[in-house]
């Protein structure tokens, strides 16, 4: 009975696997749905249109955009752990991924064993800026004010990278950065803008405009190349301080389990895509630097970040928000 056992297991297993790779081969044969975790109109949305769009063509299938915002991205996140790993259902991963683990206290999955990289898409550079009237010339200037006194600084919601990351600069440079959370990026300006709160750090797409007229001055870039939209703002590892930077990520992601081959597919397509020159271009409007790469290097990149972000909220002191 035992023999007949294994027997039974290796013929079923077999049959699994066969399967699999015969769906793989014909796939797809309907339209995929690809959850983003954030509402229509904005930055990650905007630019997974177009990937999806393009995705689609090379698919020869459609890719349906379904925005699931809310919960700090968990809805759409557990909607698409939860879902068939049959390579019709993917999601647009984002630095939230690496932040939850640390933030949240009770997550209803494990993003790094539920979830499969497919392909990072891009990564998102953000600045510090200062009310156009403040006494601070340079990030250096604004470190020495803030590791003597009290400096509040206006972020586009907390829990976000740009917390995180002025977190760690309060751990590397001993500043006292008080963390003002807003509801978005258009309420966070708006009080800089407006003189009520003199510091904000916030992403290229929000603050450039504001940096071009002239009323806010930016100190840096938190990211290791210069923007060209502002070329003479220099970069936090030009500045002495390489660590600290935002390392915010746009990815595609599937459930586990979804067959490597559709994987490798996906991953393919896209890299195509994102090397075609329309598609950077787009990507510039957006603050986005594409990144592209195999399925190993993204998930090398949620690793490294998720491992990051949890060293850095430890140290903070920051308790996990129970939901």
């Amino acid at each position: 009975m035992h023999a007949r056992s294994k027997l039974l297991i290796g013929i079923v297993t077999a049959v699994l696997t066969m399967s699999a790779a015969v769906a793989a081969q014909t796939w797809p044969t309907k339209p995929l749905r690809l959850l983003v975790p954030f509402p229509p109109g904005g930055v990650t949305d905007a630019f997974a249109r177009i990937v999806s769009t393009k995705l689609g063509a090379a698919l020869g299938q459609p890719v349906v955009i379904d925005n699931r915002p809310g919960g700090s991205t968990i809805i759409a996140t557990r909607e698409v752990v939860q879902a068939t790993p049959d390579g019709y259902t993917l999601l647009v991963g984002v630095t939230q991924l690496a932040i939850n683990p640390a933030m949240q206290g009770d997550l209803p999955y494990d993003a790094l064993k539920q979830l499969e990289p497919i392909v990072q898409l891009g990564d998102v550079t953000g600045f510090v800026a200062v009310h156009n009237s403040h006494p601070a010339k340079t990030l250096k200037d604004l470190i020495q004010m803030g590791s003597k006194a009290e400096v509040l600084v206006a972020i586009p919601g907390i829990a976000s990278p740009y917390h995180v990351v002025l977190e760690l600069l309060n751990q590397k440079a001993r500043t006292k950065f008080v963390i003002v959370g807003y509801k978005g990026s258009g309420d966070s300006i708006k009080e800089v803008v407006g003189g009520h709160v003199p510091v904000t750090v916030d992403g290229v797409v929000s603050l450039v405009p504001y940096l071009k007229a002239g009323k806010l001055r930016g100190l840096a870039v938190l990211g290791r190349e210069r923007s060209p939209d502002l070329p003479d703002i220099p970069t936090t590892a030009e500045l002495g301080m390489p660590d600290v930077v935002i390392s915010a990520f746009v990815g595609l992601m599937a459930p586990a389990g979804t067959p490597r081959a559709i994987i490798n597919r996906v991953n393919k397509e896209v890299n195509v895509i994102l090397k075609q020159p329309e598609t950077a271009a787009q990507a510039r409007n957006f603050g986005l630097g594409l990144v592209g790469g195999s399925v190993a290097d993204f998930k090398a990149t949620l690793e490294k970040t998720t491992k990051i972000y949890a060293d850095v909220i430890k140290a903070a002191g920051i308790k996990p928000v129970k939901n």
